[in-house]
Formats: C-alpha cells, sequence, structure tokens
C-alpha cells in the first residue's frame, strides 16, 4: 500500500487483498485463539482520503469501526482501531494490544495487525508474538470469571508509526438464552477521526434503543432477512471527564440496545435463573430452629448466617456469570457471590412462608439503571426484597459486620431495583431511604481546662448509626487498635501539635440500635497560642470536614455527587475554672438549600461554652446550576466550624461550689454520651 504524502489513504479492502490470513488454531498458555479473514457479516470501512495533519495529544485515533451480530445464525463482535503513535508515550500506548474474552463460550480470532510506516505498510500479525494469560484484575474483590486477555507487544514501533489492527470474538453466553443487548460509547476525552458502529439483528427482534446525550438516531436498513442499524460519525466531540460524578450520571454518550422491549421481559428472564430448593440437612435443621422465633428475629439470623457463615467468593464461569448456584453447593463450599447469597437467603425465608424475591441492583449506576434499554447488562449486584407486616425490607447478604432490627440495620439506597418473580412490581421500582434509615455521625468533644499555663484535658465521643455503624464496626474489627489509635491521632495532631494519648481507644456496639459509639482520651500541651501578648485559642468542628468538600473542577458541566443522605452533629464543650461571663455569638446561625441544611449556635453557661454544630446532607447528588450556590454554603461552613477565642485572664475559682458544678458537668456528659 502506498501512502501519498501528508494526505495518506488507508482502505480496509486494500489491506485483506494485502494479508490474507488463513485460518489457522494456535494454543497459548493453554488457551485457544484463531487466525482468519473477515467474517462475512463484516462490512469492511475506510478512512476518508483526508487525514487531519494536526495531531492531538500522545495518540491520534484515526479509525474506531465496531460490528455486532444477532441473527440467529451468526453470533460475533468485530473490532478495527486504526492509530497513530504522536510522541514517545503514544508509542507505549499503542504498542500494547489487550483484548479481553471468556473461553467458556467465546473464541477469539485475529484477522490483522499491521504498522504503516513512511508509506510502507508492514505484517505484524505473528501468532508467537500472542499470549494469552488469564485475567486477574478481579481477584482482588474475591471473584473468578474465566475471562482471559490476548495481549500482543508490538516490536520496533517509533513516532509516527500507524498501528491497524482488527480482531472477532464469536459466540455469547449462554445464559441470556439468546438475547442480544449491547451498550456502547458514542464519544471519547479524545477525538476520534472517524467512527462507525452497526449491529445485525432479524425483524423478528427489532430493537429497542435508549440514547443517553446523544442525538444522531441510526441508519436502519431491512433486507428482509436481516435489520441493519448503522451509525456513522467524523470527527467525534470529546468530553472532559470532571471529578466526583453520582453513580447515575455519565459524560459520555451512550447507545443502548436491546431485543427486550421492557423491564417486565427483563424481570421473566431473570427469574428463571432462581430456584429455592435444598435438602442439606444442616440447612434443613437451620430451619427448624428459625421456626420457633418470631418472623422479624428469623429474619434477622438468617441474614446474619448468610452474611457471617458464607464468605464472600464469586466462582462465575460461564453460565454462573448471572446462574447462581444452588443452596446445597453455598452451603457445602461455604461461599458465594452475591447471587449465591442471594439465592441461599431467599430458599431459607421462603421455607418459613415469609415473603422475599432476589432484586437486580447497580452500584455502579444506581438510579441510573432506567436511562438505558432494558437489559440484563445493566445490574450488578443482587439483594434480597423481603415483605413483612405491611414493611418492605431490601437486606444485602454480601455485607458483614450488621447489628440491629430490621428497623434500624445499615440500608443503602442503590436507587432503582427489579425484583424477580414479584407478582406485582414486575417492572423498576425505587429503593429509598426511610428517615430512620438515614446513617448519623455525632461527635462531641470536651475541653477540661485549668489554667492557660497547663495542659488541657480533651475527650472524643464519636456515635455511628446505620450504614457508618457498619463501616466503623468493620474497621475496628479488622485493624490492630494501635493502627487505630495512630489514625486517630496524626489526625487530630493536624489541630492540636501538641496531642497525646493518655487512655486507649474504646468501643460501645449498642447491637439493637446499630449504635457503634469510639471514645477517645487525650492531653493537649501547648493548646493556647499567643498574640500581642494576649492567649488564645482555636476550636473546630471537624467532625463536618469530610463530607462536604470543595470539587477540583468547580466551572461544571456535570453534577457534583455529594455523600448523602447523612445527618451529621459535632458540639464542642469547653469548661473553664473562670467564674467570669464569657462574650459569645449569641446569633444563631442557619442556612439551608435543596440539597444542604446547616445550624450553628453558641451558649454560655456554668463556666462551659458550648458550640453546636449540625450538617444534614439530603441527597446523593448536585446538579451544576447549583455550583455557585454550592460554594458559597461550602465558605460559609468553613466561616462557622472554626472558632477561634481570646482565653479569659480572671484567676480560677476553686471553691466548692465550682467544683460541684464541673462535677455535675462530667457526670452530665459521661451519661449523654453513654
Amino acid at each position: 500500500m502506498i501512502w501519498k504524502g501528508l494526505k495518506p489513504i488507508l482502505l480496509c479492502a486494500s489491506l485483506l487483498a494485502s494479508f490474507l490470513v488463513s485460518a489457522e488454531k494456535y494454543q497459548s498458555n493453554g488457551f485457544q485463539f484463531e487466525t482468519k479473514d473477515f467474517p462475512s457479516w463484516v462490512t469492511p470501512k475506510h478512512l476518508p482520503d483526508l487525514l487531519p495533519t494536526q495531531h492531538q495529544g500522545s495518540v491520534s485515533y484515526l479509525l474506531l469501526d465496531r460490528q455486532e451480530v444477532a441473527d440467529g445464525n451468526d453470533s460475533g463482535y468485530f473490532y478495527h482501531l486504526v492509530q497513530r503513535a504522536n510522541n514517545l508515550d503514544g508509542v507505549e500506548d499503542i504498542s500494547k494490544l489487550s483484548i479481553s474474552f471468556n473461553p467458556e463460550y467465546q473464541k477469539l480470532v485475529f484477522h490483522n495487525i499491521s504498522v504503516i510506516r513512511d508509506g510502507q505498510e508492514m505484517n505484524r500479525l505473528e501468532p508467537s508474538d500472542i499470549s494469552l494469560v488469564r485475567e486477574e484484575n478481579e481477584l482482588s474483590q474475591e471473584l473468578f470469571t474465566g475471562y482471559v486477555d490476548g495481549i500482543v507487544f508490538l516490536k520496533d514501533i517509533r513516532v509516527g508509526d500507524i498501528v491497524d489492527y482488527s480482531y472477532s470474538i464469536e459466540g455469547r453466553n449462554p445464559v441470556f438464552q439468546g438475547h442480544f443487548f449491547s451498550s456502547w460509547s458514542m464519544n471519547w476525552q479524545v477525538p476520534v477521526n472517524y467512527s462507525y458502529l452497526k449491529v445485525i439483528t432479524t425483524p423478528d427482534y427489532p430493537l429497542t434503543i435508549k440514547n443517553t446525550g446523544y442525538k444522531s438516531a441510526p441508519l436502519i436498513t431491512d433486507n428482509g432477512s436481516q435489520l441493519v442499524y448503522e451509525w456513522t460519525a467524523e470527527n467525534t466531540p470529546t468530553y472532559y471527564y470532571e471529578d466526583n460524578y453520582p453513580r447515575r450520571f455519565s459524560p459520555r454518550q451512550t447507545v443502548s440496545l436491546s431485543e427486550f422491549d421492557s423491564w417486565e421481559k427483563v424481570n421473566a428472564w431473570g427469574e428463571t435463573l432462581y430456584s429455592y430448593d435444598f435438602t442439606n440437612e444442616e440447612l434443613n435443621q437451620f430451619v427448624a430452629s428459625l421456626s420457633k422465633k418470631s418472623k422479624s428475629d428469623a429474619v434477622l439470623a438468617a441474614l446474619d448466617f448468610v452474611q457471617e457463615e458464607i464468605r464472600y467468593l464469586g466462582i462465575e464461569l460461564g453460565l454462573n456469570s448471572h446462574l447462581p448456584h444452588s443452596p446445597d453447593e453455598v452451603i457445602q463450599h461455604r461461599y458465594g457471590d452475591c447471587k449465591d447469597k442471594t439465592q441461599l437467603l431467599v430458599s431459607l425465608l421462603k421455607k418459613l412462608n415469609i415473603t422475599a424475591y432476589p432484586a437486580l441492583v447497580s452500584w455502579d449506576k444506581g438510579s441510573g439503571v432506567d436511562l438505558y434499554a432494558p437489559s440484563p447488562g445493566v445490574f450488578d449486584h443482587v439483594i434480597t426484597y423481603v415483605e413483612l407486616d405491611g414493611q418492605a425490607y431490601w437486606l444485602d447478604p454480601t455485607r458483614s459486620f450488621q447489628e440491629g432490627t430490621l428497623e434500624t440495620l445499615g440500608y443503602y439506597d442503590y436507587g432503582k431495583a427489579l425484583i424477580l418473580g414479584h407478582p406485582e412490581k414486575k417492572s423498576l421500582v425505587t429503593v429509598g431511604l426511610k428517615d430512620s434509615q438515614i446513617p448519623v455521625v455525632e461527635t462531641r468533644n470536651r475541653f477540661s481546662v485549668l489554667s492557660t499555663e497547663a495542659p488541657v484535658e480533651y475527650t472524643v465521643i464519636t456515635t455511628y448509626t446505620g450504614t457508618r455503624a457498619d463501616q466503623m464496626r468493620r474497621r475496628v474489627a479488622t485493624s490492630r487498635l494501635e493502627a487505630l489509635e495512630s489514625d486517630y491521632i496524626n489526625y487530630l495532631s493536624g489541630f492540636f501539635p501538641g496531642i497525646e494519648k493518655t487512655q486507649d481507644m474504646t468501643f460501645k456496639d449498642h447491637k439493637a440500635k446499630n449504635q457503634f459509639d469510639v471514645e477517645e482520651h487525650y492531653l493537649i500541651h501547648d493548646f493556647f497560642s499567643e498574640e500581642d501578648g494576649r492567649k488564645y485559642y482555636t476550636l473546630y468542628a471537624y467532625g463536618l470536614y469530610g463530607y462536604i468538600k470543595k470539587p477540583e473542577v468547580t466551572r461544571r458541566k456535570g453534577p457534583l455527587w455529594l455523600q448523602g443522605p447523612v445527618k451529621l452533629s459535632h458540639q464542642i464543650d469547653y469548661v473553664t475554672p473562670n467564674k467570669g461571663a464569657m462574650n459569645i455569638d449569641s446569633k444563631r446561625v442557619e442556612k439551608t438549600t435543596d440539597q444542604l441544611w446547616f445550624m450553628k449556635e453558641e451558649d454560655w453557661f456554668n463556666r462551659t461554652l458550648t458550640i453546636r454544630h449540625e450538617l444534614m446532607i439530603k441527597s446523593d447528588e448536585l446538579q451544576a446550576k447549583d455550583m455557585k450556590s454550592y460554594l458559597k454554603f461550602y465558605e460559609m461552613i468553613n466561616d462557622n466550624t472554626e472558632h477561634a477565642y481570646w482565653a479569659a485572664e480572671q484567676q480560677a475559682d476553686n471553691g466548692i461550689f465550682a467544683d460541684f458544678i464541673s462535677d455535675l458537668q462530667q457526670l452530665i456528659y459521661t451519661k449523654e454520651g453513654s
């Protein structure tokens, strides 16, 4: 092939003519791949005659060609990419090819790997350079899916080289029972000179198409035996990835396609995967013991059993990517993933005549699953839906270190769920959180001051409820006390450099309330600072700091993720021996928006300065149009959570009454914190 000056012409058909690939099979590390020509259903695509002469970034993406077929005769995916290295970083990027497939039900076929340099095309499809290796990126999450990476390290790639490669993946997971669905990105963070997408199906199964942010409609051709959908674009617009998006939102433009035309049909597919019978004697005996409990206690006991007795491990090979292992298998192996654990929990509850179903949810997309065409592909997690005494509960058997009643358990709001097999709730339903299920974090600080020259006694009691209690319970159970104490004191030393521990950290777990308390005791040296001959001190409501932050990108187009819903409070009690009155800001500060509410008030009573702060984050997202008001809210909170005061100059009153009041306050503080 000849490349003419700065205006090269690249024809996919010419590449085929240059390097006809013979059909061969090869082995690598026990896995097989093939080399052969393009599938017959592929439409060869070529670049426009004029390629860009100005290059952005390390790599120029000249052609992205994706084609997929699911017409009853063939089932496969074709991918063709042409890219140019503009500098050494680009050379590194395009020199490694990595292709993921699942040999349980798929075949990897290479069609072409070539390099164009100075107008000369060179064949680089060398089977000996292709390695197939087991994927390991999911092992850290205790998942084993069977996916394999086909890896090619290209040799002798230079700046200015163009790498052109194509492959196909044949086959589809049989667990989907022949149903086709897919989702495609239509723009990227880098420009693409020319992109093409084609999907082939049959007139008997027209596709439901849903666009997210993408406005172009496909060209649809009905040739009698096939329906062909095509999207073509030149110089695709890029997007800038801002930080901290809520789960529902993605800046990418996408097209999702599905043979399922409703969530009800996805529900019907999913229901066929679950079966609730078991014969295991241990499970039968456990059900017998549960039957002696009240139904609410039986649900909690069954949940605890599945959470704590069955470790999380997903063997998701082939059909078992979505088909759960039977309860008998799960109890025998003592491990399972979300669907295995859910099926076991639902099986136990059904034996007790308690209404329970699996519920498909998405940790990645949250409530955004309804932005996509109905399909199983939008879900990545399974939890358990329970109806008891007129109330609905969403239980997650993959979690651990949970305590509480059905009303006080820690719950996550997954946004939307598809309850499999429910006689009435067949489409997507809203999960949501009841007000009583919103997590709470309460921090109380007590500074006991003898004089401006002596160290200050400092006590911290922090109370967690809901999911925050679960998280703290897990952290304490999985950490060494010394490491935990070190983390805490290092954080506090940022506010009080002279701090030192006086007692070991202690914990109280109020299991029925799902409340977890942490108590810390310190001594602060050099608590007071000096300016112009006067001493002063600074108090911080640091318990609010980690929950509302200024994002790196403030001029946003997309929404901002917030850590809500959550209720926070931070109370500071500064106890002084001075009997004189203290000038305080008695004006209450209060501010509210649709997403946030904040309050601060100060009080002086019986030698104690009390500063109360409360923050309610009502939502998990903030729209870009509200960013300006959010930043003002953020600055307002900063101004009202750090407090500097002049130290009183009166002498300490060490009389009996002062001692009595101090002891009484300590008693009240201790009881309120317990």
